[in-house]
């Protein structure tokens, strides 16, 4: 997964990560917060920009997800606030 800071401002900390399958099968990808810069605790919310909809929180890592042949995701991911 491959991770970019954007050029608007929005709420920090966040990550914004994209991933694309150049492959002819599909290809499971996740990623550990730890290799955002973050703790193995961290809780943060996470979009599917592309989809226009939201995932399931995360704690510590974002779960493998599928990505079809040739395809790409685009997840936005915020750190979430204590008592959220």
């Amino acid at each position: 997964m491959r991770s970019a800071s954007p050029p608007w401002p929005l709420r920090n900390p966040l990550s914004l990560g994209g991933a694309d399958n150049e492959g002819d099968k599909p290809k499971s990808i996740g990623v550990e917060f730890a290799k955002l810069g973050w703790s193995a605790t961290t809780k943060a919310t996470v979009r599917d920009l592309w989809a226009h909809k939201d995932l399931p929180a995360a704690t510590g890592s974002v779960a493998n997800t599928t990505i079809k042949p040739h395809g790409s995701q685009l997840l936005l991911l915020t750190e979430a606030k204590e008592g959220h």
